[in-house]
């Protein structure tokens, strides 16, 4: 997780909506003065789309690219390189906190590397900072499922390690079921028809025997799909996408219910938690993370 720091250059789009194309870019809510989030991206092929600004519009967000060249082990091993020096540059830009805002990029190695690169990356920065993947096993535990079938973009390689990562966090993995991309493109091409269907015929061939459902991998656009599939199949549905901007939200306590995209970001979890708003408290529903 070593390499040089490179410089931080940031834009901020006029407007407050949308995202420059630089190294380090800002989108700054037009509010005025916000709390600000910092996510390391894969790569500027996967940026992270206009969601953050139509879930949170009163949260800056600022991002930093870790330059994955492919969707496979080999290109994890090489952009996971570049984190230490990415997460300084973020730092450098004022954020209150920070995630690592790729799934298979901070699961493939275990439970055990996930939380190690939480731990270089606040030390790197000296901010709270969280996951993709920690993200995802926040809000299966905030909804209380406990046998999960996953729906990926992933090769069958990086789906057996998505089921080693869940089953060391508590879940039994039901079923993973994989596109088997690799191109950084091609999880985006993923229309939301294609997606629901993918979901629903996973789920059928399952046979009832689980009690929520993954969507993982960012580049899988979830923001049109979690709802309707939780309205069909009347079971809760945690999507990397909307998990990773709930998560780094509410780590720096700046969350609120959202309706209309399912049941995580609307906070039907809150009516069992102690107080507030954001992330399950740790080891809510499972070990922790």
């Amino acid at each position: 997780m070593g390499g040089e720091e490179a410089p931080a250059r940031c834009a901020a789009p006029s407007a407050g909506v949308g995202w420059a194309d630089a190294s380090t870019s800002c989108m700054v809510s037009p509010i005025g003065k916000a709390p600000k989030v910092g996510l390391i991206i894969p790569s500027p092929r996967a940026p992270v789309s206009a969601e953050a600004a139509a879930l949170y519009p009163e949260v800056a967000v600022c991002t930093a690219e870790l330059g994955l060249s492919s969707m496979t082990i080999r290109g994890y091993e090489e952009a996971m390189e570049r984190l230490v020096p990415v997460a300084r540059r973020l730092a450098g830009e004022g954020v209150d906190g920070i995630s690592v805002m790729g799934t298979s990029l901070t699961f493939f190695r275990g439970e055990a590397y996930n939380s190690t690169i939480e731990r270089e990356v606040s030390r790197a920065s000296g901010l709270p900072t969280t996951t993709m993947s920690t993200a995802i096993v926040r809000g299966l535990r905030a909804l209380d499922v406990s046998r999960v079938i996953a729906v990926t973009a992933y090769t069958e390689e990086v789906d057996r390690r998505l089921g080693i990562f869940l089953e060391e966090s508590g879940f039994r993995v039901v079923s993973v079921t994989g596109l088997g991309l690799t191109s950084l493109d091609a999880p985006g091409a993923v229309g939301s028809p294609a997606l629901l269907r993918l979901v629903l015929d996973a789920c059928l061939a399952a046979r009832g025997d689980m009690d929520g459902v993954l969507i993982s991998c960012g580049g899988l656009r979830a923001l049109e799909v979690v709802q309707p599939i939780e309205e069909a199949l009347d079971l809760p549905v945690v999507s990397s996408d909307l998990a990773g901007l709930w998560d780094v939200v509410g780590l720096i306590g700046a969350s609120h219910p959202v309706e209309g995209y399912g049941r995580l970001l609307a906070g039907w979890w809150q009516a069992g938690a102690a107080t507030g708003c954001g992330p399950a408290p740790p080891g809510a529903g499972g070990r922790e993370a």
